[in-house]
């Protein structure tokens, strides 16, 4: 009788554990989270988006420990939030009814003196970077052609666009150097799943140089500018996604072509690295590990050989 207690026990036991363990859809659809923190440049303030009032909006908390205020109240989702160099507004992004095609908009700090930056709800535009002067978004758009999508800058104060880059491919901002003369355009293959390639692009001649030469696929991404190159991060002939470099071997000549440039692995970790934060021309850098699935972060100095 006693090794019969012991089924029976569980089978009585384990239908009500499950029961137990039962969640409603709904339940799943009222989980909230905050994401994309982004720190105002004089260290003040602190924006973030969160779906606590059942869309994704702009809040922001002032530091070191003031209370969060919600800045916008959509019935769309606020797709993204980023300062402008100064502290003095910010930029952000959302589509009308979830069709994709995000407009661009400002206004201030405290919510107030919103603006249009983007009005043209047949198009859509995919933020890359916001200058280090806080004066130009560099953004995708399929503005000329809805299969494809170009390169645009766009003056704040003016509202002039400018067509940067013109591709008839899935083109996108990957990073912008301090004077907007070059710019890192992250293409995606054709032929390839989980493939993309590198584009430098000078703005004044349009020339651009295929700075990620691969076969098979492989994926590059995290562009940062460095003195005499780029920091970024690749899996080309890799099992991982590793933290690279990619500098000129002469860094006084303007000259970006193969046989002027090296690539080093910085961190040949056996992880994914992922989100690289750098500034621009910096000699400090923050990185994630990814780690049997948890994340951990780094920071480390960056040899600028002397260069600014």
């Amino acid at each position: 009788m006693k090794r019969l207690l012991v089924p029976i026990f569980v089978l009585l036991f384990v239908p009500a554990l499950f029961a137990q363990s039962t969640y409603s859809i709904q339940q799943y659809l009222n989980i909230k989270s905050a994401n994309a923190p982004a720190f105002s440049p004089d260290s003040k303030h602190l924006v973030y988006l969160t779906n606590v009032t059942g869309t994704s909006q702009v809040w922001i908390i002032d530091l070191p420990n003031g209370k969060p205020r919600q800045l916008t109240n959509y019935d769309d989702n606020v797709s993204f939030v980023r300062w402008v160099g100064d502290s003095s507004g910010l930029i952000f992004g959302k589509a009308r009814g979830g069709d994709e095609n995000t407009q661009f908009y400002g206004m201030k700090p405290d919510g107030s003196g919103v603006r249009t930056l983007t009005n043209e709800p047949a198009v859509r535009h995919d933020l890359g970077v916001v200058s280090a002067s806080g004066d130009k978004l560099y953004y995708a758009s399929n503005k000329r052609n809805r299969s494809f999508f170009d390169i645009y800058s766009l003056d704040l104060m003016s509202g002039q666009e400018v067509l940067l880059y013109q591709q008839d491919g899935n083109n996108s901002v990957a990073a912008v150097n301090g004077s907007g003369s070059k710019i890192i355009v992250s293409r995606d293959g054709v032929d390839l799943s989980l493939d993309n390639d590198l584009y430098l692009i000078d703005t004044a001649t349009k020339v651009e140089i295929l700075l990620t030469p691969h076969t098979g696929a492989a994926e590059f991404g995290n562009v940062h500018f460095v003195a005499d190159g780029i920091v970024f991060t690749h899996n080309d002939k890799r099992e991982f996604i590793g933290l690279a470099e990619l500098r000129k071997k002469n860094a006084a000549q303007d000259d970006w072509s193969a046989k002027n440039r090296e690539s080093a692995i910085l961190d040949d970790t056996k992880w994914d690295v992922g989100d690289i934060e750098m500034p621009t021309y910096g000699h400090m850098m923050a990185y994630t590990l990814n780690r049997e699935g948890f994340s951990e972060l780094y920071l480390k100095k960056y040899d600028t050989n002397g260069k600014p």
